[in-house]
């Protein structure tokens, strides 16, 4: 199943996230952020550094966010837990492992099943 996201539009928002650029630069030693001086940018383009960062930068969105949204697009959640926070907003809980109670389950039975450790659960305002 393919994502709903095209990949060039996952590279978009990707690229217009500066933290996460400035982050990739910082660990893989290439310069997307365009820090420099302007001969020393100008070096960086015509040698086709800046074109080599790109494709790493693009190599780096494929695996590490538009893979991973396809792979999540094929898994379902234990559970998903709507709830009405203080400020009148909807926040929706989603138990990918089952830290929660599930909708059919009984405090006894979550007990029970929840002695396991490494649990994860994601919070998303909606």
């Amino acid at each position: 199943m393919k994502p709903e996201i095209p990949m060039w539009l996952c590279v978009i928002a990707a690229i217009n996230e500066p933290e996460l650029v400035k982050e990739f630069d910082r660990l893989k030693g290439t310069n997307l952020s365009q820090i420099g001086s302007p001969i020393e940018l100008l070096i960086d383009e015509t040698t086709g550094r800046l074109e080599h960062d790109f494709n790493e930068f693009i190599e780096f969105v494929r695996e590490c966010i538009y893979e991973r949204v396809n792979q999540e697009k094929d898994e379902k959640p234990f559970a998903v837990h709507k709830i009405l926070l203080d400020n009148g907003a909807m926040c929706e809980l989603v138990d990918w492992e089952g830290i929660l109670p599930g909708p059919d389950e009984t405090l006894e039975e979550w007990i029970a099943r929840s002695a396991g450790a490494g649990k994860k659960a994601e919070s998303n305002a909606i």
